[in-house]
């Protein structure tokens, strides 16, 4: 698809979700603008001047603080023994956790922008054995795909599954209130076809 259509793509489902009220899920554009920022992958501060805080019942997809400004991305806190480069995160699984709690991340490279799930155990086990292998499920070549896709789009399914399994898949017609957003907002297909 690409960065550019991927944005417009964005821009365009903003506006079916945008209003609609679904109990549990938050839907909300930025609260003040993002700069544009040296050094971060191409789409980014775009995406986050079309999208502000997105959550349902399984994810939470805020603004990342890191990326809202120039002085923020430069003062990010930067380990070169990061086995992953440093990746930013720009998701969380929340399902049973305290609204104050962040669960596992999704993350962004911040080099090249693709977004992917690294199960938290993985990470940790990179940081001891950096040179072992460990599934890594990517998702999008960039930001705004991977938002577009399986965020506001009809891969959503496959993020449950990968993130959650296929328990949280099973029971997310009735239990995640994103997934019910998506459906009403047609952007997700009927339950059956997603179970």
């Amino acid at each position: 698809m690409g960065v550019e259509d991927a944005l417009a793509s964005l821009r365009a489902k903003m506006d079916r979700v945008t209003g609609l009220t679904v109990r549990g899920a938050t839907v909300a554009r930025p609260a003040s603008g993002v700069e544009d920022v040296d050094g971060l992958p191409e789409g980014v501060g775009e995406v986050y001047r079309i999208i502000g805080h997105l959550e349902g019942s399984y994810f939470r997809f805020p603004t990342p603080s890191s990326i809202v400004s120039q002085e923020a991305w430069e003062s990010r806190p930067v380990d070169d023994e990061d086995p992953m480069g440093n990746p930013v995160e720009i998701g969380f699984e929340i399902l049973g956790a305290p609204p104050e709690i962040d669960g596992a991340p999704i993350r962004m490279d911040a080099n090249d922008g693709g977004v992917y799930w690294l199960d938290p155990d993985d990470y940790v086990f990179l940081w001891e054995n950096p040179d072992e292998d460990v599934a890594i499920e990517d998702f999008a070549p960039s930001l705004a795909e991977f938002l577009d896709a399986f965020v506001l789009g009809p891969r959503y399914p496959e993020l449950v599954r990968t993130v959650l399994g296929d328990d949280a898949l099973e029971r997310a017609p009735k239990s995640d209130a994103w997934f019910t957003l998506l459906t009403e907002a047609g952007l997700l297909g009927s339950p059956e076809e997603n179970a």
